[in-house]
């Protein structure tokens, strides 16, 4: 991987997750452990339940910690689609509503509904946080990595960000 081959020492999520590893814990350990969360921003990132746990996890240390902590790279022009939150949240609550009918079902049967609450919490998490996401997102300078032609350009400056001393701001 080119930031590996840049020295730089990357956590990868799909690579380091083993199998049966919880995953929010995977987050918290891999967000506290790591100076920096470089957040993968795309039209399916946007809509990802796990993408928004690990931007949550990353903003509270960023708070937490009193330093910045969060170096968004954009690899399609999404994030700066006006109102991208209203078409998420249309989706999401369709995908809500959705779980909440299956919910009223198992509970109609007397089954247990753990799974399907953790699923209903991880998308209100997301409905609820998208518009403190992308107001987050789009208030800073987001690496363009969607045009080929300035991919080098973008990965030197993604690359210089990774070495800047950390401060707030």
């Amino acid at each position: 991987m080119r930031l590996e081959s840049s020295s730089v020492n990357v956590t990868i999520d799909v690579q380091s997750l083993r199998l049966g590893d919880r995953i929010q814990e995977f987050i918290q350990k891999a967000v506290r452990s790591t100076e920096w969360t470089i957040l993968i921003v795309s039209q399916s990132s946007l809509r990802s339940p796990w993408v928004m746990a690990e931007f949550l996890e990353t903003i509270l240390h960023e708070h937490f910690q009193g330093r910045r902590r969060l170096l968004p790279v954009a690899i399609d022009d999404s994030v700066f689609k006006l109102g991208l939150e209203l078409e998420i949240d249309e989706e999401l609550q369709q995908k809500i509503d959705e779980v909440n009918n299956m919910i009223r079902r198992a509970l109609e049967r007397n089954m247990d509904i753990d799974r399907l609450a953790g699923v209903r919490q991880r998308l209100l998490n997301l409905k609820n946080n998208i518009s403190k996401a992308l107001e987050r997102l789009t208030s800073v300078l987001v690496g363009d990595f969607s045009d080929h032609d300035q991919y080098d350009r973008s990965f030197q400056k993604l690359i210089e960000a990774l070495g800047e001393e950390n401060s707030e701001g």
